[in-house]
């Protein structure tokens, strides 16, 4: 890739100990001012670090007025235009300096950062870490995000959490960046948490700089705020897509609606759905099962919008509530507390509208090979068998299992023939009698007394005349659900617990 290197005289030979760099995006205030506080560092030798501002070529104007604040020997490096992290990583691929500082055009270093940085790199044995910011609140809005953010940096900010790499200043050792991966080029926003997550997984020791401070200005509002949140969820969508699940719940959890992408197709959720309906009918027409039908009601309810249409339902759902949340977060300029719940809901309604417009546009229109439900090797399974409506896997006594919503789907791949299977549930729920509804194997349902319910255990017949003659096989368990009062804070509508599953030709088999 050609790069222009923009100078205002040639620079000094003396081999610089931090590259300061600086993409020029997203600027909120005067950017002249932001650049200068990097060079107004008084207290720290001016031969000791370097300035590298990265352009995307976009804007000659903008390059003019900052190369005339920049001091000689820094520079203005021009790349092709590409996402902001792309401009990071060249810059840091350009730095003379072994130490990186990343920083934001909307950031003002205070008195004395440079000098805290390289104390604190030469004190400790730290491959990296982040600045303390304060806030600049030019709106109410910039407000309410600069306090949900100190909530969350509250966190951040411990000593082994790995979450230290916010591009407001960040500071790594080059080789460190390099070893770990770097910014991935073609990332925004997410590309900081990736990084975070690799540096941490490539063993590199990540620290607070509480002496190194910047003044961090926020989103003056919606119009600043709302496109990040998208192109965030965006990138970690298709992070997700081609990285390892377990390296991705790992570091940052598995939202549900992520989890669950495949299930909620609607001719999979109709798999799900039509098996509840029939036994919350069945439990109907039981005075003895009326007391749990509710529970029932409530799960099918919860599938059948999907099955009857997808996800396009909770889209335009979604999309109402934000527009409310709009107008909620002007109506509550003048509150701050309102307003930093309002942006918190807000924020967490725009990730999942961005993530479940994905998954539909991407997932279910059928472009995409690896749509979810991997064989899970962590359960005591036999053969690639792939779980649907069963949230992440836990453990219990050592044990990994998962649970299953009020139904869980089982798919496996099994040539036509006579078979029995064997469900082990260990003793989490109890004995299988008392939370098993019905179950079901490719929709007819299996007679309750075709089911032997151990302690522990469920075990059944597949008859080859209900074989699917194309595709896998579908096994459907239906549970009354509950939400566990003694796992707090799991608000989850729990089923079954499934820590294994066998299925044998029952010729040769051995479960009994």
């Amino acid at each position: 890739m050609a790069v222009d290197v923009l100078r205002r005289e040639d620079a000094s030979v003396t081999r610089p100990e931090i590259t300061v760099i600086i993409p020029l995006f997203d600027a909120r205030i005067g950017e002249e001012h932001c650049v200068a506080s990097w060079v107004d560092q008084p207290d720290f030798p001016a031969d000791k670090y370097e300035i590298l501002v990265v352009s995307d070529g976009e804007s000659e104007e903008l390059e003019r007025r900052i190369r005339a604040v920049l001091r000689p020997g820094d520079r203005i490096e021009r790349h092709a235009p590409q996402k902001v992290l792309g401009l990071y990583h060249a810059g840091a691929q350009s730095a003379n300096a072994d130490l990186l500082l990343f920083t934001e055009l909307h950031c003002v270093a205070r008195p004395g950062c440079l000098k805290a940085i390289a104390d604190y790199f030469a004190t400790q044995e730290m491959d990296g870490a982040c600045l303390r910011s304060e806030p600049g609140c030019l709106t109410p809005f910039a407000k309410a995000e600069s306090i949900k953010f100190e909530q969350y940096f509250e966190d951040w900010s411990r000593p082994r959490d790995w979450r230290k790499v916010l591009v407001r200043g960040f500071a790594v050792k080059k080789t460190a960046y390099f070893k770990s991966g770097g910014f991935e080029p073609n990332t925004a926003y997410f590309g900081d948490f990736a990084l975070g997550a690799a540096l941490h997984a490539n063993g590199m020791r990540l620290g607070y700089i509480l002496d190194a401070v910047v003044l961090h200005y926020y989103s003056n509002g919606f119009a600043d705020f709302a496109p990040p949140v998208e192109t965030r969820t965006i990138e970690e969508c298709e992070f997700r897509l081609s990285h390892d699940p377990e390296y991705c719940h790992t570091y940052f959890d598995t939202p549900l609606d992520w989890l669950w992408r495949e299930t909620t197709r609607p001719q999979t959720a109709r798999r799900l759905f039509w098996p509840l309906a029939r036994s919350t009918l069945r439990r109907l027409a039981h005075p003895r099962h009326r007391h749990t039908v509710g529970l029932l009601v409530a799960a099918t309810a919860r599938w059948a919008p999907i099955a009857a249409c997808g996800l396009s339902g909770r889209i335009l759902a979604l999309r109402l509530a934000i527009l409310w949340m709009r107008l909620e977060a002007w109506v509550w300029r003048k509150n701050v507390d309102a307003l930093v719940q309002t942006y918190a809901r807000t924020y967490s309604s725009l990730e999942t509208f961005h993530r479940l417009q994905f998954i539909s546009r991407h997932i279910h229109a059928g472009d995409r090979q690896n749509t979810g439900g991997a064989p899970d090797q962590s359960l005591n399974t036999t053969g690639a068998v792939t779980l649907y409506g069963f949230y992440h896997r836990q453990r219990y006594r050592e044990r990994t299992y998962r649970w299953s919503a009020a139904a869980g789907m089982i798919g496996f791949d099994v040539p036509k023939g006579g078979y029995v299977f064997e469900i082990e549930t260990d003793d989490l729920r109890g004995h299988p009698a008392s939370f098993l509804g019905d179950v079901y194997f490719n929709g007819h349902r299996l007679r309750k007394d075709s089911l032997h319910l151990g302690k522990d255990r469920i075990r059944g017949r597949l008859e080859p005349g209900h074989f699917r003659t194309d595709g896998p096989q579908y096994l459907v368990l239906v549970c009354v659900p509950i939400r566990r009062s003694d796992i707090v804070p799991d608000r989850r509508e729990l089923g079954l617990p499934l820590f294994g599953f066998r299925i044998d030709d029952e010729r040769s088999s051995t479960i009994r």
